[in-house]
């Protein structure tokens, strides 16, 4: 049987603020348990037509032990480092119906290709006449909690 908040004490209910949670909605989608109010029922964090913050019964959410915190229940980012990684992109000459500008990234910390229609934020790239270049990029690197 899976466990609910409801099936948790207080204090082990507040250790769960910042993790992933499946809450009541038709679509199967997961929010994040932002806060408790004073009875230790839980806010949740949920990303549905728009973001928003919304109580719930303990009974209703199913904390998902099983996915890294989004972050600890202090509020503070899960333990991990920076990681610098490189970046080459080409533009590719794509079907004009489909992109205007295809933009091919290579991610050589990760290895693998990965299409987008822009430069993705946080990915500093420096273009030659012909619109190739290389950049760097960083992402977040953390161990996964042990439940």
């Amino acid at each position: 049987m899976t466990k609910t908040l409801a099936d948790l004490t207080p204090e082990q209910r507040a250790n769960c603020v910042g993790m992933w949670c499946e809450y009541p909605n038709i679509y199967g989608r997961l929010g994040i348990i932002y806060a408790l109010d004073d009875e230790h029922d839980p806010w949740i964090l949920r990303f549905d037509v728009r973001t928003e913050i919304l109580g719930y019964d303990a009974k209703n959410i199913i904390p998902r032990f099983d996915l890294p915190r989004a972050w600890a229940p202090n509020g503070t980012p899960p333990a991990g480092e920076w990681e610098d990684g490189h970046v080459v992109v080409s533009y590719d000459d794509p079907d004009p119906w489909i992109l205007k500008d295809a933009v091919s990234i290579e991610g050589l910390s990760e290895g693998g290709m990965s299409y987008y229609d822009a430069p993705p934020n946080g990915i500093e790239v420096k273009l030659d006449k012909f619109g190739e270049g290389e950049g760097k990029a960083r992402r977040w690197i953390g161990e996964w909690e042990e439940a």
